[in-house]
């Protein structure tokens, strides 16, 4: 292994005979650094450690921000690591399964649709154009909305965990899903409540629930108001049958608002 030291810095040295010059210098933090300088050329090579040498001390004289540098570095890795970081986040914050599944995947469809490589690669523009593309393919606004919404929570957090400079996609506005609204929400009647509750007693098992099993799910959703997942996240502990009037209890983790609340 040939070796030559450099101002006493840094060593360049070769793995292989003809191989390229290998750097090695210690950085800000007094890490030892080691990169290939991609040059069998020595004096190209020298140069090459004497930048490497030169940018360490400037970072540790806080002439150059060692911050920038990582936000740099952390700009060029791809979507897709990213996007790996992004799903624990979720996981971590107790978003459901169908959620997180759901976010990621219209982040994947944007950026794949705009050919994004490295998240330096996100803009304004291509999520505009995207928005565009679904609004002449007749996508209802909630659609535009629940798209525009994961990429945005994406881009938000990139630059908030310090893997952007700034959030490339704040500019862009979401459509209201008031204003094209595809399916009217309304109130369940009390006569339609009347005939799903005697039709539903009497069906066959979907799903490995009973008729009557089913009809208490119901019946339990329209009495609280609970939301599917907040239902899914009852145990019988979290009933109380016995109490005057009776209540149910849901907790923090699995209500919208991240509280834990009382139903009557």
């Amino acid at each position: 292994m040939a070796r030559r030291r450099s101002n006493g810095q840094g060593t360049l040295f070769k793995r292989t005979e003809n191989g390229p010059w290998m750097a090695a210098w210690f950085d800000h933090d007094g890490k030892r650094k080691e990169r290939s300088t991609r040059t069998t050329d020595r004096r190209a090579a020298e140069r090459i450690l004497a930048k490497h040498v030169a940018d360490a001390a400037l970072r540790r004289e806080r002439v150059i921000d060692p911050q920038l540098d990582e936000i740099v570095d952390q700009a060029q890795r791809t979507i897709e690591s990213h996007l790996v970081d992004y799903e624990t986040k979720l996981k971590a914050a107790n978003r459901n399964g169908r959620y997180i599944t759901t976010t990621i995947g219209c982040i994947r469809a944007i950026a794949t649709a705009s050919q994004w490589s490295v998240v330096a690669d996100i803009s304004a523009d291509a999520v505009n154009g995207y928005a565009a593309g679904l609004k002449e393919k007749n996508r209802s606004a909630r659609t535009i909305q629940a798209h525009l919404t994961a990429v945005k929570g994406f881009s938000r957090w990139l630059a908030k965990a310090h893997k952007l400079p700034r959030d490339p996609l704040d500019s862009v506005t979401k459509p209201n899903p008031q204003a094209d609204r595809r399916r009217e929400r309304r109130m369940l009647l009390p006569n339609e409540w009347k005939w799903l509750c005697s039709t539903t007693e009497i069906a066959p098992e979907r799903y490995g629930i009973s008729g009557t099993e089913r009809m208490l799910l119901y019946g339990t959703a329209i009495q609280t108001g609970l939301r599917s997942s907040e239902i899914r996240s009852l145990t019988r502990g979290r009933l109380y049958l016995d109490a005057d009037p009776p209540y149910i209890t849901c907790k923090a983790r699995s209500t919208k608002d991240k509280k834990d609340c009382r139903q009557y």
